[in-house]
């Protein structure tokens, strides 16, 4: 776990260097499934550094109703590659699952778990508006697994 924060200081600190550009702002996200529990609609807080190698930090969190005696919150670090097409960019990337249940890491999460998503944004310095899609996969079967959810979002940039 050390090496992989390690690796994500170096990755953030060459892509500001290298490609400039940091957004910061926010989005909602919806599951897509059919079930009941699926429905609420989420919030994420959005860190995106760089153009071409660009690192997102995203926090989830959840919707919750009174009843409820549990806090999640999922943090992912997405390393993407970024395709620019004029004030465009396609995006894709992936994130290992950073998962807190009432403020204790889940690192058995961390381990079997990761995140996929894929996206494009619009650039209208300084706005930059994003839409994607994302799912959950499992390292161990490489499979997908859960539900996709849809986000979008609006960052200002620096």
């Amino acid at each position: 776990m050390k090496r992989m924060a390690i690796l994500a200081v170096i990755i953030l600190s060459l892509s500001i260097f290298t490609f400039g550009g940091v957004y910061i702002g926010g989005g909602i996200m919806k599951l897509l499934g059919n079930s009941s529990d699926m429905q609420g609609i989420y919030f994420e807080g959005r860190i995106t550094v760089g153009k071409g190698l660009s690192l997102d930090l995203v926090g989830v969190l959840p919707q919750q109703s009174e009843e409820d005696e549990y806090s999640v919150v999922n943090l992912l670090t997405y390393l993407n590659v970024d395709v620019p097409i004029s004030k465009m960019e396609i995006y894709g990337g992936f994130s290992p699952l950073w998962s807190f249940y009432n403020g204790v890491f889940l690192e058995e999460y961390f381990k079997k778990y990761g995140y996929i998503h894929g996206g494009v944004a619009l650039t209208l310095k300084p706005v930059r508006l994003y839409a994607e899609i994302a799912t959950i996969i499992s390292y161990q079967t490489l499979s997908f697994e859960g539900v996709p959810g849809v986000s979008v979002g609006a960052q200002i940039g620096f």
